[in-house]
């Protein structure tokens, strides 16, 4: 009996080794993303392919008549010559920006978004989006992808964000919006929350203001991505958002 639990301990042995050695491979070749989950006391590892995830997620797009964007477009005129490091957000917190920019620019301009991916969830809320692995605390989620345009083209701003400056380089005011309504990415679907896991942030990549989302906290693998919308998303709509919470 002894040598057959003995034989049984060694199997699992180089199991367990042959997993880590995997995994090991995939973190370092960066093709691919390991999970680890505790099972019965033992380390299981689970191998993502962030490629598939993101072409399911975009498979979704195609279904629904929308166009999958990797980055955002700028389409309006009203930005043209303007220094965002001379207006207003920057010069109140020119730190800040910076470091925005150092940590996240080369991810937005890669096109990167986390392992996430799109899922229905009811007819009321329609589709979400969830962590397909963990995310740790101050990972970029993604850019908000769209195109930023003059506000006046923009019917319907369920799915917009105002461009941060306000002024143009004559100092006269601009009216321009980020429309994610029907070109966008997996940030269109990311649902509202009082208590959100994940901020929206403004980041200066070239002389322009990018919108983006970043984990606040610690994010468990299937949990929902949530960010807040604003107050005055909600009380343009004259919605109370504890009934969306």
């Amino acid at each position: 009996m002894y040598k057959k639990f003995k034989k049984v301990l060694v199997i699992v042995a180089v199991i367990l080794v042959g997993l880590a050695s995997y995994s090991g491979y995939c973190s370092f070749s960066g093709s691919c993303l390991t999970v680890v989950a505790r099972l019965q006391n033992l380390r299981a590892n689970l191998t993502l392919d962030k490629t598939a995830i993101r072409a399911k997620n975009i498979a979704i797009f195609q279904e629904k008549k929308l166009k999958y964007l990797y980055n955002s477009i700028f389409e309006t005129q009203q930005l043209a010559g303007l220094d965002i490091k001379r207006d207003l957000p920057y010069l109140n917190v020119p730190k800040k920006y910076e470091w925005y920019a150092q940590q996240y620019s080369a991810q937005i301009k890669a096109g990167y978004v986390a392992p996430i991916s799109l899922r229905f969830i009811s007819d009321k809320v329609g589709y979400g989006i969830f962590a397909e692995a963990s995310i740790h605390e101050g990972d970029l989620i993604g850019e908000y992808t769209g195109i930023i345009k003059d506000k006046a083209f923009v019917n319907d701003t369920t799915f917009s964000w105002v461009y941060p400056s306000k002024k143009n380089k004559d100092g006269a005011p601009i009216e321009v919006s980020l429309d994610s309504k029907y070109e966008g990415n997996e940030m269109r679907y990311v649902n509202h929350a009082n208590k959100p896991n994940t901020d929206k942030i403004d980041v200066p990549i070239d002389g322009q203001w990018h919108a983006a989302y970043v984990a606040n906290q610690a994010i468990p693998a299937g949990k929902q991505i949530t960010v807040s919308y604003g107050k005055g998303y909600w009380d343009t709509r004259k919605i109370n958002p504890e009934n969306f919470d």
